[in-house]
């Protein structure tokens, strides 16, 4: 929410997706964007999108929300799936620098949208650190060894770094 609130210099329209709004990791992760977004006064959310899981519905329910919404200027993806297909929503629009994408991971697609410049910025949550540590702590466990919560980091990535991951 903070990173969307940066992207769009405080103020703008915004429309939120997540593949599954019932999931707690969903509820959790779109309480704490209302809370960041809802302290720029100039913000607004106009809709949260209930996408799904399959590809081409995601992008349907990004389009179809786009449609209902033409004012919106900011995309805020709660998670890895609906972030390159609000990008290529952008990219197909002819949106680029008018309506900013702020998303998760870096799937391929995302990471070739970001080059592009139609998903801004995208956070990348470390799966190999989170594999390596919650093994790690397993095994720490299982030796009666004492164990305590780990960070694993984030990297924020947008045009100006995001070759750093691509060449990867």
């Amino acid at each position: 929410g903070k990173l969307m609130v940066k992207t769009l210099d405080g103020k703008g329209k915004v429309l939120i997706t997540t593949i599954d709004a019932a999931a707690q990791w969903s509820i959790d992760r779109e309480k704490g964007a209302r809370e960041a977004l809802g302290a720029a006064k100039d913000i607004q959310i106009v809709q949260t999108v209930n996408t799904g899981t399959d590809p081409q519905q995601i992008y349907s329910a990004i389009e179809n929300a786009m449609l209902a919404h033409p004012d919106v200027t900011g995309i805020l993806s709660l998670e890895c799936c609906s972030t390159p297909a609000a990008g290529t929503w952008v990219d197909r629009n002819n949106k680029i620098g008018q309506v900013k994408v702020v998303g998760f991971d870096l799937l391929d697609a995302t990471v070739e949208l970001v080059k592009k410049g139609a998903v801004e910025d995208t956070i990348d949550q470390a799966p190999e650190k989170q594999g390596f540590a919650a093994v790690d702590l397993l095994v720490k466990f299982l030796k009666g060894e004492s164990i305590s919560t780990v960070d694993t980091g984030v990297g924020i990535y947008d045009k100006s770094n995001i070759d750093q991951v691509a060449k990867k």
